[in-house]
């Protein structure tokens, strides 16, 4: 079965190339943009990203944050933790492994220079926590957004940047 989605999606990609190719007029970005596009079709219809909304949660009231930005920043930098800090793959039902993306301690390190910084997760504090005290330099983060502060939808969590209490621009 495996190797069946293998050869559809190389199938795919090719027939995208070859659809690229042969629309050399077009530019750089449009071909990049279908190609992206291309994959992120296949991966979807194998995934189900969809997760079991937990009704019992109580959801935060915007504005997140009321505390001020710290005086000596100008901006607010808002980070991700899974896929963007960190990994955790799931080994088995009891195990699991936390892999932290190479650079993410000293880029920490050197946008809480510059920014005021914020991990938002759509992950459970207890989760994000744990995955935080792992990565050299999260003391520097000023402030910690969980599944609580995002917004139910569709069998999603989905972030609101609106919400956070900090200008959007």
């Amino acid at each position: 079965m495996k190797q069946k989605k293998i050869k559809t999606l190389k199938h795919q990609l090719f027939q995208v190339s070859i659809e690229i190719i042969e629309e050399q007029e077009g530019n750089f970005s449009e071909a990049k943009a279908k190609m992206g596009q291309a994959l992120r079709d296949d991966y979807m219809e194998e995934q189900d990203l969809r997760v079991e909304v937990d009704a019992e949660m109580c959801v935060v009231q915007a504005p997140y944050i009321h505390k001020p930005i710290a005086k000596n920043r100008q901006f607010t930098l808002v980070l991700d933790l899974d896929e963007t800090l960190v990994h955790y793959k799931e080994l088995s039902s009891l195990e699991g492994e936390l892999r932290i993306r190479p650079g993410a301690s000293s880029f920490l390190k050197i946008m809480a220079k510059f920014y005021d910084l914020i991990i938002f997760t759509a992950g459970v504090k207890e989760y994000a926590d744990w995955a935080l005290s792992h990565l050299e330099g999260s003391e520097l983060v000023a402030h910690r957004l969980y599944r609580q502060h995002a917004s139910p939808c569709a069998g999603f969590y989905v972030k609101d940047l609106s919400k956070i209490g900090r200008e959007v621009r």
